[in-house]
């Protein structure tokens, strides 16, 4: 009768059983570690003096300036429908030029790559991704260089939401976050604006706006929910 020649001897199985242990054990005992520094407080939260990522320009009791992140809402669809598209191909043709043609050496490939896709981060960052800027005096409310006067300012608040149907994914978003879009309540039909917010942030952002802007122009804190980011459903 002949041995196997890949039958281990038990010494060597018993050798590795006992590795794979210590082994397990020691890599139980590094996530134990590192749960306990996730979870181990680190300290108070700092208290923000407004919302995050938003920006005080100027703050007195006669002039306000400050600007919040946002989306320019024809943009970010341009970005989606025509820069994306067009850069998709722009990639495609330059690796059929250079990887089938021969025209191009593999470094030129890599190096117009990036210049295309420096080209779509330049778009996105200088004209999808923007700031919503808000000036209030005693005389005006100046969003976005659009001036309001004061006696039929309503203040900001929240239009609706970009969500298709079927996915349940936000139209407009390159981010794929759902996004809100804010109007302007301004006399009897309101205006609307070219921006949008992630729709996290947009309730908190409203109020804050609001309250910013309400005291320089002599407008009464709103009453209704409406006005302040949050919208009131009955059922």
């Amino acid at each position: 009768m002949t041995e196997d020649p890949n039958k281990k001897p038990p010494e060597t199985t018993n050798a590795i059983s006992d590795f794979q242990q210590r082994a397990e054990k020691k890599l139980g005992e590094v996530r134990e570690r590192v749960s306990e520094g996730r979870n181990k407080p680190k300290g108070f939260a700092r208290v923000r003096p407004y919302p995050k990522y938003a920006r005080v320009d100027a703050q007195s009791d006669t002039h306000v300036k400050f600007s919040i992140p946002a989306m320019h809402r024809l943009w970010a669809r341009y970005f989606k429908l025509l820069v994306v598209p067009v850069l998709l191909a722009y990639c495609a043709l330059v690796f059929y030029i250079t990887m089938v043609e021969g025209y191009y050496e593999y470094g030129s490939l890599i190096t117009w790559i990036v210049i295309g896709l420096a080209a779509a981060a330049v778009v996105y960052f200088t004209q999808v991704r923007v700031r919503m800027t808000v000036e209030a005096t005693p005389d005006y409310v100046a969003v976005q260089g659009l001036k309001f006067r004061p006696d039929h300012y309503g203040g900001i608040t929240n239009a609706f939401e970009f969500k298709s149907g079927k996915t349940n994914r936000p139209q407009f978003s390159p981010t794929g976050q759902s996004l809100t879009m804010l109007r302007i309540n301004y006399g009897s039909w309101g205006e609307w604006t070219d921006f949008i917010v992630e729709t996290a942030f947009a309730p908190e952002y409203i109020i804050w706006m609001n309250h910013m802007v309400d005291p320089v122009i002599g407008r009464n804190q709103p009453e209704t929910p409406t006005e302040t980011g949050i919208r009131e459903q009955k059922f």
